[in-house]
């Protein structure tokens, strides 16, 4: 279809696409998720002994993409532009996503080789420690 006679690198996305989406020290709201990050963090050292990182993005793909656009203004055109089944068969609802704006907090779990064949999860951190984690998230943010 190119029209190449040798090899060549087709560079696309391909659905499902997740927006990336971060915490902007800017917004009150993100402040307040920010505060929280920060006394789970050092609640997580103090009471349970594990360091937990601070990231402003999650650097993989999480549902919680579904809840923010970080660069709504260029997602779409990026998209379009670059994903030749953007609203032909895949469509992403932008408008809705970005109308909603919720800051979000990824606490998960803690594993090894993550999706491969020696997968395996860190139990006491992850079936201990993160239940309390969520908890105390939950209660803070009400």
């Amino acid at each position: 279809i190119a029209g190449l006679s040798g090899p060549g690198i087709v560079i696309g996305f391909t659905p499902p696409y997740y927006p990336p989406v971060k915490l902007q020290s800017e917004s009150t709201a993100d402040k307040k998720m920010w505060e929280l990050a920060k006394n789970l963090q050092s609640s997580c050292k103090n009471e349970h002994g594990y360091y937990i990182e601070i990231l402003p993005f999650f650097p993989g793909i999480s549902d919680l993409s579904y809840f923010r656009l970080t660069d709504s203004a260029e997602t779409e055109e990026v998209l379009a532009g670059n994903m030749p089944v953007w609203g032909e068969g895949y469509q992403l609802p932008l408008q809705e996503i970005a109308e909603l704006d919720i800051p979000v907090l990824n606490i998960s779990v803690q594993g090894y080789d993550a999706h491969k064949k020696l997968e395996r999860l860190e139990l006491n951190y992850s079936l201990k420690v993160v239940p309390q984690l969520l908890e105390y998230a939950c209660r803070e943010m009400t």
